[in-house]
């Protein structure tokens, strides 16, 4: 959108609106801050402030706050390959998903990696499958 495309819903939105849209006072050529880059709402001196030349209502304040905090905390370790093979083939073949979960574990322990805890389940349930193919060999005939 350019310029004079902005100025106009501006001015279109500034005639037509008749409160703040965050508090609900009663807007006059006084009080109206003007309108919000993010929502496009209009708001009033107390709910609107300027951040980097740009009116930003209070509402939108705390959600930029929001994402940037999200952005700045989010994990960016990646995913470690073995744990996640090694908790599938603790279902599918579970001496190879012994190994993958042992190997992952390792890794996972060194390395900043996410998927210690799929390589622990896949170890258990590794080490479940194995103790009912032990009791199998030792208590039935089929070898």
């Amino acid at each position: 959108m350019g310029y004079w495309e902005e100025k106009r819903e501006y001015e279109e939105r500034l005639a037509e609106a008749e409160f703040c849209s965050v508090c609900g006072r009663k807007l006059t050529k006084e009080n109206v801050k003007g309108m919000c880059i993010e929502c496009k709402n209009i708001v009033c001196n107390k709910c609107g402030s300027l951040k980097k030349g740009k009116i930003i209502c209070s509402d939108c304040i705390e959600d930029i706050k929001e994402r940037e905090y999200k952005e700045k905390h989010k994990d960016k370790r990646k995913w470690n390959t073995f744990s996640i093979c090694g908790f599938f083939l603790s279902f599918l073949f579970f001496p190879l998903g012994l190994i993958f979960s042992i190997i992952a574990i390792n890794q996972t322990k060194t390395e900043e990696q996410k998927g210690r805890g799929l390589a622990i389940a896949g170890l258990i349930i590794s080490i479940f499958y194995l103790f009912i193919f032990l009791f199998l060999l030792k208590f039935t005939r089929f070898f």
